[in-house]
């Protein structure tokens, strides 16, 4: 294998390791349950933004004061933020 191959393997490594290691950082710090299955790279974007965004949400109306009687829109509710199509991440209890 010629020196340039094995120059762009080993960039390629190196950097699918820095990606890898900056999604268990993301993963580290969502709100899991203990017992959560590992979320894939793509649930753990998806959790991530959609986490993000909620807390932009809460951030807002708290400064709004929501009107007494109102209920919290529909993605607010908890299965609202998981990624998975079912609600919540693979391996959980429904």
């Amino acid at each position: 294998m010629g020196k340039r191959r094995v120059k762009a393997n080993d960039r390629e490594r190196n950097r699918m390791h820095n990606l890898n290691s900056a999604l268990d950082d993301l993963r580290s710090i969502l709100p899991m349950l203990p017992n959560d299955a590992k979320l894939t790279k793509i649930e753990t974007l998806r959790f991530a933004h959609n986490y993000i965004w909620a807390l932009t949400e809460t951030l807002r109306m708290a400064d709004h004061q929501q009107q007494p009687g109102q209920h919290a829109p529909r993605h607010f509710q908890q299965e609202a933020f998981w990624p998975s199509a079912a609600g919540k991440p693979r391996g959980c209890a429904a």
